[in-house]
This record gives structure tokens, sequence and C-alpha cells, in this order.
């Protein structure tokens, strides 16, 4: 009797070591590299998630209060995170290099 194992799929060429691969086909997942281009401040965390073609949403996490005067423990101001900003970007590879463009819709 013959058994059959799914045998992974070759590496694309545009796949560099660590990046995902998106669920459709022909799409790398930039999220890694965005979350480590983009600006932040000081105490900033950034989470950035592939939603489709070349969009992502990416966001910054950043402490609570802390400094409202209250005195807290490490672990309970590293607990209560709040998303100090987020955004819509589009990103892409060109010439092996990132170019990322701020596409969150202005709200008047």
């Amino acid at each position: 009797m013959e058994e059959k194992t799914p045998t992974k799929p070759a590496p694309d060429e545009l796949e560099a070591p660590g990046r995902r691969r998106s669920g459709v086909a022909g799409v790398v997942d930039l999220s890694a590299e965005i979350e480590s281009a983009v600006e932040r401040e000081p105490l900033d965390r950034v989470r950035c998630v592939h939603l489709y073609d070349d969009r992502y949403r990416c966001n910054w996490w950043a402490p609570g209060d802390a400094e409202a005067g209250t005195p807290q423990a490490e672990w309970a101001i590293r607990a209560m995170h709040r998303v100090r900003k987020s955004r819509f970007i589009s990103a892409r590879l060109d010439g092996g290099e990132l170019v990322m463009r701020d596409v969150t819709p202005v709200i008047s």
C-alpha cells in the first residue's frame, strides 16, 4: 500500500526568511516588514495585519494613563495598553524596497 504525505510548496523567490505568505496565490504578507519600518514613540508596540491585496491595518499600542498620577505596578502598566493610533497602509515591494502609503480614509 502506498502512503502519500503532503509536501510543502517550494519557497517563492520574493519570500525572505521569516516572511509569511498570504492565503491568496501570489500575495506576500509584508506585515512584519511594515511593523519594523513605521515610526513609533518610545513605548509603542506596533501590530500590523494583512487585510487583502496590498492593504494592511496597523495599530500603535501604548501604555494607558500611567503618568496620570496614580502609581501602578510595571505588570499593570504593560497589561493596560490601548490603541494610540490606527492606520490603513498600502504596501508593496519595489525593487526589493518596501514602499508604503497611508490610505486611511479621512472622515469629515
